[in-house]
């Protein structure tokens, strides 16, 4: 704690943060690291609260973090080679809160707000972030709801909708079902587009996978699981992430007019070879499937540039009665945190992981998220 405020503090210095006057506290609680590495380089720290400087910006006061694979990655030093980290560096992209001051014309204080931020910030009691990455949470909705869908949400929006083009006519294989985005894709997939949905599991997490709508689910355990499907797939979306799945699949099991979609990155660390291999595969199968009509590949990057996408999933999200599983809900600090990190990192993960970052100001907010909590975690 003390070397992470000595930094902090370091960088204060030089004006880029200052606290934001006599109505909100100097200092705030969260958890950072300071170099990249292993779950244990997470720890708590006392620093000053950030105040906004640049137009349509949002401070929030956090109340619910979600914990994503991509945490972990940027945790690693995936992206090292292409930006450089600025620390210390707090962990989080998905939250949930509400406005305590804008310099936005969209937002104003006091609303409740949920939204991504691919550069983390989230694992703090107040986090700044720009007004296109963030949506209002309905009146219907928990803060512990909201924070656990920007990530996977966006998605399972962005892969069915926007880029596969999914309708009821259509059929899809999810690699990783189970996990924060697989089993949010097959809910929005079988709930809210009507197509038929496979997907790939673990045998423990087999019944909670066909509970989502999965109408054929396969043990991704078994090395060899491809040679035993025999349907083609107008859509394979990758979320388990092992090197080769694309190879096997793409020639057996997606068709002619089909895609394979390989969502984020799936290494610990992403050198330059990396990136150029993914760019080049991407275009090689564009330009082959133009030429000759074969299925085609490609490298899925969460976008946040049409704020519109979050209200549209959290509108669905309702409309359909989609769910959202709670495997674990701590509070925030950096022990639980450090705990999160290393669960996901162990692979089989049901559902979301979640934080809470500070109490609940409101008796409906706190009824909303305790009936949730209810329904969704530890099933």
């Amino acid at each position: 704690m003390d070397s992470a405020w000595r930094l902090w503090s370091e960088r204060n210095r030089f004006g880029l943060y200052k606290h934001n006057g006599p109505t909100l506290p100097r200092y705030m609680n969260a958890v950072v690291y300071n170099i990249h590495g292993e779950a244990d380089v997470l720890e708590d720290c006392r620093m000053e609260t950030p105040v906004i400087t640049r137009p349509k910006k949002i401070l929030i006061r956090t109340e619910h973090a979600s914990i994503n694979p991509a945490d972990i990655k940027l945790r690693y030093g995936i992206m090292a080679n292409f930006n450089r980290t600025i620390f210390p560096q707090i962990p989080g992209q998905d939250l949930s809160g509400v406005v305590v001051d804008s310099s936005s014309e969209k937002f104003k204080p006091g609303d409740r707000v949920m939204g991504c931020n691919l550069n983390g910030g989230a694992a703090a009691e107040y986090a700044i972030f720009r007004e296109e990455h963030l949506a209002r949470v309905p009146d219907q909705m928990s803060s512990a709801e909201a924070a656990c869908l920007p990530t996977v949400g966006l998605t399972a929006y962005q892969t069915l909708v926007e880029y596969g083009k999914i309708d009821k006519t259509k059929r899809v294989l999810v690699l990783g079902g189970a996990g924060g985005v697989g089993s949010y894709t097959v809910q929005y997939c079988k709930k809210v587009l009507n197509a038929e949905v496979h997907a790939t599991c673990s045998t423990y997490n087999k019944d909670f996978v066909l509970g989502l709508g999965a109408s054929q689910v396969y043990d991704h355990s078994d090395p060899n699981y491809h040679e035993k499907i025999f349907d083609s797939y107008d859509l394979i979306i990758d979320t388990a992430g092992k090197d080769g799945t694309y190879k096997k699949l793409l020639k057996t099991l997606v068709k002619k007019n089909g895609s394979f979609v390989k969502v984020g990155i799936h290494k610990e660390l992403y050198s330059t070879y990396d990136a150029l291999m993914d760019i080049v595969t991407s275009l090689y199968h564009s330009t082959v499937s133009t030429v000759l009509l074969k299925p085609k590949y490609k490298w899925f990057v969460l976008s946040l540039d049409d704020p519109r996408q979050l209200e549209i999933v959290a509108h669905q999200h309702l409309k359909h009665k989609l769910s959202t599983y709670i495997s674990r809900y701590y509070p925030l600090n950096a022990t639980n945190l450090q705990l999160a990190h290393k669960i996901i990192e162990l692979g089989h993960t049901r559902g979301k992981l979640l934080m809470q970052v500070q109490p609940l100001l409101s008796e409906k907010e706190s009824y909303l998220t305790n009936t949730f909590l209810k329904l969704n975690q530890n099933k």
